[in-house]
């Protein structure tokens, strides 16, 4: 098997955000754990594609608040947000490769926030995982394998959950 990493979250999940604005973002992630309508995969002309970090993924504001939503809202046309909270410009370029290039959109809007993207940029280079997608040839074809990578999710969250349950009755004891 090949090594899978998650780019996008648990598909077709309830995701509860930030508190920016007051009032908790909440977004029923799509098929592959982005934030879109579920059947904005399904149209045949794509517009555009948006990537990014949080601010793309609209992780603070309501999903028909968030970027590409707003867009959709005012041309019409379909995009599709492929926005990541805490990606940087690697994470971003594999989550293109693996997910934008079959969807053939007319544009890409690359959403770059100079606040931490480079600093991020220093954690993600020494990811050798993420480094194998400066080979323009290299693809994990991950958008055939969301079964796989919700289960590697929930696995995780499940070890995390244990690990914090453990820590609870430590020091309760």
């Amino acid at each position: 098997g090949r090594d899978r990493i998650a780019l996008g979250g648990l598909s077709n999940t309830v995701t509860v955000c930030g508190n920016e604005n007051g009032q908790r973002a909440v977004y029923l992630t799509d098929r592959y754990g982005f934030n879109n309508p579920g059947t904005e995969w399904d149209k045949e002309n794509i517009a555009g594609v948006l990537i990014g970090d949080s601010f793309t993924a609209g992780s603070e504001v309501q999903d028909d608040e968030n970027i590409a939503s707003w867009l959709r809202q005012l041309t019409g046309y379909s995009f599709i947000n492929l926005g990541v909270s805490g990606s940087s410009l690697l994470t971003s370029l594999a989550t293109l490769k693996e997910y934008a290039t079959t969807l053939r959109p007319k544009a890409i809007f690359w959403l770059y926030f100079e606040g931490n993207d480079l600093a991020e940029l220093n954690t993600e280079r020494l990811n050798p995982f993420l480094l194998r997608y400066l080979d323009a040839n290299f693809t994990n074809n991950l958008i055939n394998y969301q079964t796989d990578i919700d289960q590697a999710i929930l696995e995780k969250l499940a070890e995390h959950s244990h690990g914090n349950r453990a820590k609870e009755t430590t020091k309760t004891n």
